[in-house]
């Protein structure tokens, strides 16, 4: 399937009245906020064919939903690699600071954006609506990108699934690669160690839980390593810190003094901590499907306490 197939069935997904959109973003991290992603989340890569570093890639339709264009944000590091890689059709626009729009015909237009966040959303349809996947997109970009669409009365949507997982048909399954614990001569202290600092935060905090999604965060808290995306000593995984427990949530096994449940069921463990208590997570790491619904106060391994309040349309 060649990228104007794959754009064309992309496209019909998101004027489906489920889904209801005329742009839908598709960004370059995974749900734990990685850059460095494995085979199975390579949606960007899938539907484009780029295989360096973007921001994210953005098909269009007007509100007509008639086929508009599609918008891949990069910088000046991969503009020959992204000629190189992305459809014959595609415009390469070097412009630093500006986005332009080349015409119907091409499927993609390459843009540099030193600016992003400023003039990446002009060329909307007053009252468009956004797809975005809350699980893939930090609070930080959805607040970013909310604030922009606003002068436009354009609003962000939060779909009930990744629309690319509905046409990847032949997606790598999850990695489950062997996890490794780091003896404490190497780590210089040992996992029970860290919890309990993390617990002091807890109660100083007077907040309910911590729950970390990053991969180095978790890795460096457990003194565990693992290989499930090359190159990284990583592993897939989500964490939940109360005061009384610690729970992991991982593809594999782990040690036995380690309290483990299945990676997928995160999700449906994170609704069990009540709205009304109060949960430290990292900012910068957060998607927007863990803030849900949920009082928040970021926290990171270094300690920043920031008061964060974001909303995203689920209509």
């Amino acid at each position: 399937m060649n990228t104007s197939e794959t754009l064309a069935r992309l496209r019909e997904l998101m004027g489906k009245k489920e889904n209801n959109v005329n742009t839908y973003v598709v960004v370059s991290e995974d749900q734990h906020g990685s850059a460095y992603i494995a085979e199975c989340d390579q949606w960007r890569a899938f539907i484009s064919g780029f295989a360096g570093i973007c921001w994210y890639i953005s098909p269009r339709m007007r509100n007509d939903h008639t086929p508009k264009d599609a918008l891949l944000f990069t910088d000046g590091r991969y503009f020959l690699q992204a000629t190189s890689q992305l459809d014959k059709s595609i415009a390469c626009v070097m412009d630093p600071v500006r986005v332009l729009i080349l015409g119907k015909k091409y499927e993609f237009t390459f843009v540099q954006m030193y600016r992003r966040g400023d003039q990446a959303w002009q060329h909307l349809e007053e009252s468009s609506r956004i797809g975005i996947d809350a699980t893939l997109i930090t609070t930080q970009a959805a607040s970013s990108l909310s604030k922009n669409l606003t002068p436009g009365k354009s609003t962000l949507v939060s779909l009930p699934q990744i629309l690319v997982d509905q046409i990847w048909i032949d997606r790598p399954v999850l990695p489950k690669n062997p996890i490794v614990h780091l003896e404490e001569k190497f780590s210089g202290e040992s996992h029970k160690s860290k919890l309990g600092r993390r617990r002091d935060e807890l109660n100083k905090k007077q907040c309910r839980a911590i729950v970390l999604s990053a991969f180095d965060e978790i890795a460096w808290l457990y003194n565990l390593r693992g290989s499930d995306i090359h190159f990284t000593p990583v592993f897939f995984r989500y964490a939940v810190i109360t005061m009384d427990s610690a729970t992991l949530f991982v593809q594999g096994g782990a040690p036995a003094d380690v309290d483990v449940k299945p990676y997928k069921e995160f999700w449906t463990s994170l609704k069990e901590l009540k709205s009304e208590g109060k949960v430290l997570v990292a900012e910068i790491r957060l998607s927007s499907a863990e803030l849900l619904e949920r009082t928040i106060l970021p926290f990171c391994i270094p300690h920043v306490i920031i008061k964060v309040d974001q909303k995203c349309d689920r209509s």
